[in-house]
C-alpha cells in the first residue's frame, strides 16, 4: 500500500513570527509587506493543531500560542473577528471580513477539541463568544467552515443548536439550486461544502445531510 509522504512543516514555521502567519511568502520566506490576516491564522492554526506533536517534537509548539493570541486580539466584544493587521502594528480600517468569521470558529472548534490547557481553554472560551454572533454568517462557506469547527466538538445544546441551524442553511440553498451542487457555479474551497455536510451528517446523526454530502 503507498504511503502518504511525511507532512513538512518547514514553510508554517518560516512564515509565522512572533505576532502570526503572514499573508504572503516571497521564495521561503515572508513577504512582510502584507502583514496578517485572520482568515490566513486561523488556517495555520487548524494545522498546527493536527500536527501538534510534530510541532513538539521540532520544539516548535510555540506557533500554536503565536496563532491564538492573534485571533483573542482579532475577536471584538461582539464575537466577530477583524481581519488585517499590519506590519505597522495595525488593524486595518477598511477591514474586509471575508470569510474569517467562519474560518475563525473552525479553528476554534479544532482546537478545543485537539489542545489541552491553556490553549484548549482560551479556545473554548473565543468560540463561545463568537457562536453569540454565529448569525452573522452569511455565506455558505462561511457556514460550511464554521461547521468544520463545530462538528469536531462533543455536542451540547448550544453547540448542536447552532450545528443543526448551519447545517439546515446550506440544505436549503442546496434543495433551492436543485442539485447536483449547492451554487450555479464553482467558485473556490469547494470541497468544503460536501465535507460540511458530511461532518454534520455524522454529528448530527442526519441520513439527509449525509446524502447531500455525498
Amino acid at each position: 500500500m503507498y504511503e502518504l509522504p511525511k507532512v513538512n512543516l518547514d514553510h508554517l514555521v518560516n512564515l509565522t513570527d512572533g505576532t502570526g502567519i503572514f499573508q504572503h511568502a516571497n521564495g521561503k520566506g515572508p513577504d512582510s509587506e502584507w502583514g496578517y490576516c485572520t482568515d490566513d491564522v486561523s488556517r495555520a492554526l487548524v494545522v498546527a493543531s493536527l500536527y501538534k506533536e510534530e510541532l513538539e517534537r521540532r520544539g516548535d509548539q510555540r506557533i500554536i500560542d503565536v496563532y491564538i493570541n492573534f485571533l483573542e486580539e482579532a475577536q471584538k466584544d461582539d464575537g466577530t473577528f477583524r481581519n488585517f493587521f499590519g506590519i505597522d502594528g495595525k488593524w486595518s480600517k477598511k477591514d474586509i471580513p471575508g470569510d474569517s468569521m467562519g474560518r475563525s470558529i473552525w479553528a476554534l472548534g479544532v482546537a478545543s477539541s485537539l489542545l489541552d490547557g491553556s490553549q484548549r481553554y482560551q479556545s473554548a472560551n473565543m468560540l463561545n463568544k463568537a457562536l453569540l454572533s454565529a448569525n452573522h454568517l452569511d455565506s455558505i462557506r462561511n457556514k460550511a467552515y464554521a461547521i468544520l469547527g463545530l462538528a469536531k466538538l462533543s455536542a451540547d445544546s448550544n453547540i448542536e443548536a447552532n450545528l443543526e441551524r448551519l447545517s439546515r442553511s446550506i440544505t436549503d440553498k442546496f434543495y433551492e439550486e436543485s442539485g447536483p451542487w449547492f451554487e450555479h457555479e464553482l467558485t473556490y474551497d469547494n470541497p468544503r461544502l460536501p465535507q460540511a455536510m458530511l461532518l454534520a451528517g455524522s454529528a448530527l446523526s442526519s441520513p439527509e445531510y449525509t446524502s447531500i454530502g455525498l
